[in-house]
């Protein structure tokens, strides 16, 4: 294996480790305490980002990974 694909790779698994912090961060910053003070609209607003972040994080990993 060559050494930029390797680089490759390993970038790829880091975007899918990142996946890790990801899933734990509601939870480790308690978001359903401090998003029920917000607006419905807001609250809903804050957790599509959430999800667009997670989105494009693994699609940067499958695109790393198909490429190599």
């Amino acid at each position: 294996m060559k050494t930029l694909e390797l680089f490759l790779y390993l970038a790829a698994m880091t975007h899918f480790g990142i996946l890790t912090a990801s899933a734990m961060a509601p939870r480790a910053l308690d978001w359903k305490t401090h998003l029920r003070e917000l607006p419905r609209m807001i609250r809903q607003l804050f957790w599509v980002y959430g999800v667009f972040i997670v989105v494009m994080i693994i699609s940067f990993g499958i695109l790393t990974l198909t490429h190599i």
